[in-house]
């Protein structure tokens, strides 16, 4: 059996106003808004290959950037068995209510609700819930259900933009 390895980081984000997010290789991903000046985050990776991927941060001015990367000295096995090696990666982020997010991701479940500024949400592939109140910003996907809840109305907000090419739009009101 293989077991899994476990990050957990906070950065100071009293002078942050934008979070910016790359997760390619996530399975999971859950953000959450807080009172606090603090960005927490806990990074999980599960499977034969827990070791392949990490987290890189970094703050430039106001912005902070957190982005998974695969690790440079990885020695690929390249067998035809290592093609179905699973791995699981799940990140959990708390961060400042009412800063800018934009996050990247590719085939996820995304959890995501609190006070944002503004979201700027890319995904290719899953499926997404959005527990937001007065939603802005602009969510796309390629294939994803997006699932809106907390809103005052059947409709999404005009100051939000939110297109999903293949998958369903879905708003759950109060």
């Amino acid at each position: 059996m293989f077991g899994q390895t476990q990050q957990r980081k906070t950065w100071n984000a009293s002078t942050i106003e934008s979070i910016h997010l790359d997760f390619p290789w996530a399975s999971s991903i859950a953000i959450n808004t807080h009172d606090d000046s603090v960005i927490e985050a806990h990074y999980q990776t599960e499977g034969e290959y827990q070791d392949l991927y990490l987290l890189k941060s970094s703050i430039v001015g106001v912005h902070f950037y957190l982005e998974e990367y695969q690790r440079p000295n990885w020695n690929n096995p390249g067998d035809k068995l290592s093609a179905h090696k699973v791995v699981a990666n799940m990140i959990s982020l708390t961060i400042p209510k009412g800063l800018y997010l934009s996050l990247s991701a590719k085939e996820t479940q995304i959890n995501c609700s609190g006070d944002f500024a503004n979201l700027k949400i890319r995904m290719e592939h899953g499926a997404a819930v959005f527990n937001i109140k007065n939603p802005k910003g602009s969510i796309q996907s390629l294939s994803a259900d997006l699932h809106f809840y907390g809103l005052a109305s059947q409709q999404l907000p005009k100051n939000i933009k939110v297109n999903t090419t293949l998958g369903n739009i879905v708003v759950h009101p109060n």
